[in-house]
């Protein structure tokens, strides 16, 4: 998934993640912290890849010190390749 800079909401919205989030009821944190992640990696203009996010999560993963919070970032990196399409 290569996302265009500056376009993380509308991607998100039209992706196969965005799917995923409406299909398996409400998840509020999980979708938050995505998005968080999608916005900091689109900020210094590039386009996002897939690597890019998870990379991303693993590091905001290593950050945090709230048990919680980690719970929500680590489930995400088993979620976007099995949502992403081929090729992304």
């Amino acid at each position: 998934m290569i996302i265009p800079a500056g376009e993380a909401d509308i991607a998100f919205q039209s992706t196969a993640l965005r799917h995923y989030f409406q299909s398996s009821g409400h998840l509020p944190d999980e979708e938050a912290a995505l998005m968080a992640v999608m916005r900091s990696g689109l900020a210094d203009g590039r386009p996002l890849t897939t690597r890019d996010i998870i990379i991303r999560l693993v590091t905001a993963l290593e950050c945090t010190a709230d048990v919680i919070q980690a719970d929500v970032i680590r489930s995400l990196p088993e979620i976007i390749p099995g949502h992403a399409s081929a090729g992304e």
